[in-house]
């Protein structure tokens, strides 16, 4: 259901609607929490999380609230360093880094 959320939120940013993009985003989120709360060691999860968090962490960007950005991509990162450590060649997370990397730079 998650990712299913994450999804949707993609879909929302990408016809310019940050905002109810956010709010599926956050949705997610919760749904991620909770995921991980059962199962901690999930590199599944633990992926997906990273990607949600990456996601958010651009929505917050785009409307220009740099705080909530720049925690949520933190987070995203330390997640994806996690996954990233044990599947370091996987394009997903090449693609990820990359993104996160833009984000970084338009942070600072």
């Amino acid at each position: 259901m998650a990712s299913g959320l994450t999804g949707l939120s993609r879909a929302l940013d990408r016809t310019d609607q940050p905002g109810k993009a956010l709010e599926e985003d956050k949705g997610a989120r919760k749904l991620y929490l909770q995921a991980l709360t059962r199962d901690p060691d999930s590199m599944d999860l633990t992926a997906e999380n990273a990607d949600s968090l990456i996601e958010l962490a651009s929505l917050y960007q785009q409307l220009g609230a740099t705080m909530p950005a720049r925690e949520a991509l933190r987070e995203g990162e330390a997640a994806l360093a996690v996954v990233t450590r044990r599947f370091p060649n996987t394009h997903t997370f090449i693609d990820l880094q990359a993104e996160a990397a833009r984000l970084e730079m338009l942070l600072h």
